[in-house]
């Protein structure tokens, strides 16, 4: 994991190259980093080390020149992706915990790590999956938007033809439930996802970003209102990729094998910034930069 001072930057006038500030080496390769900024806690997804090849590394970044490993979590399984907040939804049993919810392949976890030495599984949500690719929740906490990155691929029978987001219900957290899916009309993949007020961010590869309204999302009524394509050039057949997935668990982010074409375009957003300014990250492409074009 590296880590870089961006204020090194902003007189920036030539083109430079910088060196990392601290390189903390405690495990060999990681997918994601998802960080607590409540809590100053670094949660690295899909490290590597010869102990524990597959678990979550919890870093304290509180000083961010010189982080500390707390704990290795490998009991939980393998995390491609991760959110993790202070609770603060409608489960009573758990407001004010600190929530790690992963996306782990074939299902989705929900742990309780406020005792960062004694995380405790709250439950598992499971469904018919192809690849648990990743999850946002909604700002209540009631919601979370999940997204399988293959069941739109032909691997022996693809699980829908056109984009899917299943939307799980968490008014108990001990026992989530499937509250509906939102199919859009869009046949890509679907990759990362993320909340911002009543705005669902939704990168798409080949169909770019997708923005869906989410206000009404207890009445299982959501819908797009926005889109920016970043790959007009195309996209696949119909939803359906008619070639054999890779080889490779899951599908990771990486070689797609045969099914390489299709995991085009957005893979990422952040809508984040007060300047209401759009980041989005394309593979082909590069950084694209955008804004809503009319109130």
């Amino acid at each position: 994991m590296q880590i870089f001072d961006l204020s090194k930057v902003r007189d920036v006038i030539e083109t430079q190259e910088f060196q990392p500030d601290f390189v903390y080496e405690g495990y060999g390769h990681s997918h994601n980093i998802a960080i607590n900024t409540e809590t100053g806690v670094a949660y690295t997804a899909g490290t590597g080390t010869s102990r524990n090849p597959r678990g979550i590394h919890a870093v304290d970044i509180s000083d961010p020149l010189s982080p500390d490993l707390l704990i290795e979590y490998p009991e939980f399984g393998y995390t491609h992706d991760a959110q993790i907040v202070i609770y603060n939804g409608p489960d009573e049993d758990h407001k004010g915990k600190e929530i790690y919810v992963g996306s782990n392949e074939d299902r989705v976890v929900f742990v309780d790590i406020s005792d960062k030495s004694n995380p405790i599984l709250i439950s598992e949500f499971f469904y018919d999956h192809q690849y648990t690719h990743q999850a946002w929740l909604t700002e209540d906490h009631r919601f979370l938007l999940m997204g399988d990155e293959l069941d739109e691929i032909d691997n022996s029978g693809a699980l829908v033809n056109k984009t899917r987001t299943i939307v799980i219900d968490l008014q108990n957290m001990d026992e989530p439930k499937r509250h509906f899916d939102y199919v859009s009309e869009t046949d890509a993949i679907d990759h990362n996802g993320y909340v911002n007020g009543s705005k669902f961010y939704l990168a798409s590869y080949t169909s770019g970003l997708r923005v869906i309204d989410i206000l009404n999302i207890g009445q299982r009524s959501i819908k797009e209102i926005g889109y920016f394509d970043t790959h007009p050039q195309g996209s696949h057949n119909n939803g359906i990729v008619n070639n054999q997935r890779s080889g490779d668990p899951g599908g990771h982010d990486g070689n797609k094998g045969h099914n390489s074409p299709f995991f085009n375009g957005a893979w990422s957003v952040y809508p984040y910034f007060q300047s209401r300014n759009i980041i989005i990250s394309d593979i082909n492409l590069g950084l694209f930069i955008v804004r809503k074009s009319t109130n």
